[in-house]
């Protein structure tokens, strides 16, 4: 593969090549995440109050759907990114590409697939979140439009995540920046001036995700990144490689996308159960996390990417010690940097929940959670870079199983917080919760008087928000505590990520190396690409220089070593090989260069 745009994190300064990838992508997950702060800011200033307060409360109910939603949308391109990763430290050309292209193709058939499911059941959906009518009937028309723009917000992530995993973190902040400002307009256009209310704010983030998704896929296929890339389906046996590689992406990326799905699920429940406590509380959690928490994150989320990046590109290489190095690297910093962001959540969150919204009771609730995420953000950050890790190592699947475990215990810890101990009231407000036990037509909330009724039951709120504000806070600092542990185990036994090589254990072609008697490595034509370039030029010259005595090494063992390949991405493919192995490389030239050839066209 000839030299790609982008950074290589496999090859000189780890510390610069971090820091490269990961202030861009602060910058962008601020500019990313400003649009749930337009979407506040234009619906909450809304000339009618009352209206401005009942829509402010409809998009913080809608939080962990969307949450949910974005699960949906990310399922593909989750496997991409780390498929993508490891293809670029191997210097794959032919694997970016069936990566790609199976990527868009079962993307947006994914999203496809959740627009139509919510067009039919937008109503159910939107009923969960246990809130009144009216703010149920705004919430409705705010999500079926973002469900409708589904598309739009799966290519998005497709071509976004594409280009990060090869190291080009410039353009997607170009068309963040590009994008933001589309929603921006979008919202002054369509929320003040047309006065479409909160159907104008969901618009405004449609048009703003579909337009720079294909500005951005274009410049992929006209080789933004220096790689041939194309979504023809013609050619012998490329739908049914497309369709192969998009299992293959679904496999991996389902579990990074039940991640995110479980946490958007316990989210909506959250939701759902503070709406017991008040719509206030309700309100206040939503515009909380929705509207302002994501500052902190947007440092996190850099080293998110910068660690999926870094890690998965060395393993690729299989340059082991320097991915091990560079999990190590991101998280520290990560955690380090975003607990300095979470200091001003400490001391001026008051202040900053005026942002978001002009009712008093909000703001008081909104501060209470803010507060809280100041004091845990160490926490987060360091979990959130571990995510990014174990992503780009293609362990989603242990990702999830960490993840899904400390968020839902996050459902009976807040039943308990809100009932006020383990009792009965808390287990049948944990099973009215996860929808175990149904509402009844005559329940009702009267929540000044501290009691709710569900499936006929009266329950008794003698717990506050507070407490469910502690319920998320603990359980955050049992995730990241269970990384540290694993992160610090791969460390101590030396095993680093040897067990996560993807792309090897993808293909057919293997070639056994011996790494100095340390570990054993199953390099394909696909994570190998070297030979498929020497294979070709340089069979003879091998034959010439090697095939004599001279070569066998003094301590008898028959090792030598590969002359240095030319692969254009600076890897230092020197490896010992047993002297057999090579007689019978050379041996099966012809065979072999025909098969590889074929897998390289």
């Amino acid at each position: 593969m000839k030299d790609s745009k982008g950074i290589d994190s496999t090859k000189g300064d780890l510390f610069g090549k971090i820091v490269g990838l990961a202030w861009p992508s602060v910058i962008q997950s601020i500019l990313s995440n400003c649009y749930a702060m337009n979407d506040f800011l234009f619906v909450s200033r809304l000339e009618n109050k009352e209206l401005a307060s009942i829509c402010t409360s409809a998009i913080s109910a809608t939080v962990g759907m969307q949450i949910i939603a974005f699960a949906f949308h990310n399922i593909i391109p989750a496997g991409s990114n780390a498929y993508s990763a490891q293809y670029k430290g191997a210097g794959s050309s032919s694997g970016l590409l069936s990566t790609f292209r199976a990527g868009v193709y079962s993307s947006l058939l994914c999203s496809s697939t959740l627009a139509i499911f919510g067009y039919l059941y937008v109503d159910n959906i939107v009923g969960m979140i246990n809130s009144t009518p009216d703010v149920t009937e705004q919430a409705t028309n705010y999500f079926s439009i973002l469900l409708a723009a589904s598309p739009a917000f799966g290519l998005l992530l497709m071509v976004d995540g594409f280009y990060k995993s090869n190291g080009d973190v410039k353009t997607p902040l170009m068309l963040e920046v590009c994008s933001l400002a589309l929603n921006t307009f979008g919202n002054y256009l369509f929320v003040w001036k047309l006065n479409w209310g909160i159907k104008g704010a969901a618009y405004a983030s449609a048009l703003s995700r579909l337009l720079p998704a294909v500005w951005g896929c274009n410049m992929l296929l006209k080789g933004r990144l220096g790689i041939q890339l194309s979504l023809s389906l013609s050619g012998h046996g490329v739908i049914k490689e497309v369709q192969e590689v998009a299992l293959q992406l679904g496999k991996l990326g389902i579990f990074e996308s039940m991640s995110e799905f479980v946490y958007g699920y316990v989210f909506t429940i959250l939701i759902r159960q503070t709406g017991d406590l008040g719509p206030a509380q309700q309100a206040g959690l939503g515009a909380g996390m929705r509207g302002l928490e994501w500052i902190s994150f947007t440092i996190s989320e850099g080293f998110l990417v910068a660690g999926m990046t870094c890690v998965g590109q060395n393993i690729g290489a299989n340059l082991q010690e320097r991915a091990m190095k560079a999990a190590w690297m991101v998280t520290v910093l990560s955690a380090v940097l975003t607990g300095l962001v979470g200091l001003p959540f400490i001391f001026e969150s008051e202040l900053l929940s005026r942002i978001l919204s002009e009712n008093k009771e909000i703001i008081a609730n909104c501060a209470i959670y803010l507060h809280m995420c100041g004091k845990i953000m160490v926490f987060v950050g360091f979990e959130m870079a571990c995510y990014g890790v174990f992503i780009g190592a293609g362990k989603a699947k242990l990702v999830f199983l960490v993840n899904a475990t400390s968020n839902f215990l996050r459902i009976p810890l807040a039943s308990y917080a809100i009932h006020g101990g383990f009792n009965k009231d808390m287990y049948i407000g944990f099973l009215w919760a996860i929808g175990i036990v149904s509402d009844h037509k005559n329940d009702i909330k009267d929540t000044n008087h501290g009691f709710v009724t569900h499936g006929g039951n009266i329950l008794h709120i003698p717990g506050n928000f507070d407490g469910v504000c502690w319920v998320i806070a603990v359980t955050c600092i049992i995730k990241s505590s269970v990384f540290l542990m694993m992160l610090a185990w791969r460390q101590y036994s030396k095993i680093y990520f040897r067990d996560s090589n993807l792309i090897s254990s993808s293909s057919n072609e293997n070639l056994v190396i011996e790494d100095s008697g340390r570990e054993d490595l199953n390099n394909d034509v696909e994570s190998c690409n070297y030979l498929c370039c020497s294979i070709e030029d340089s069979l003879e010259s091998w034959e010439d220089e090697y095939m004599n005595d001279d070569d066998v090494d003094d301590d008898g063992s028959g090792l030598m070593l590969l002359p240095q390949a030319t692969d254009g991405w600076g890897n230092n493919t020197n490896g010992p090989l047993r002297r057999k192995q090579m007689l019978s490389t050379i041996e099966e030239g012809d065979e072999t260069r025909s098969r590889l050839n074929s897998k390289c066209d």
